[in-house]
């Protein structure tokens, strides 16, 4: 998914498909390198529709209820216009992240 070494120490990559599809191991090792400890709870939050600055529509909503998360795998993909996608795909290169660029 990413080069090793190609990122600095620093930067922990956490990618939305694996946070979606394995919320627990992903939240874990996230905990771990952050040095903070994983607590349960913190699932519950992962089978919430958003409530922030964008809201889930309605779709997004019912199949969130639904646990079709392969669903909500790639459709912010589908929200993202060429410019932008070709932009994404230099940060990501530039970064040696190449999860995303056969797909973008």
């Amino acid at each position: 998914a990413y080069q090793k070494g190609a990122l600095p120490k620093n930067v922990f990559p956490v990618f939305y498909e694996e946070l979606v599809r394995k919320p627990g191991p992903v939240l874990r090792e996230v905990c771990r390198g952050i040095h903070m400890e994983y607590k349960q709870e913190m699932l519950a939050v992962m089978d919430l529709p958003s409530r922030g600055i964008v809201h889930s529509t309605e779709e997004t909503e019912s199949q969130i209820h639904a646990g079709n998360k392969e669903y909500l795998v790639d459709r912010w993909k589908k929200n993202l216009d060429g410019h932008t996608l070709e932009k994404a795909g230099d940060i990501l290169s530039s970064l040696g992240i190449t999860l995303y660029l056969d797909s973008l």
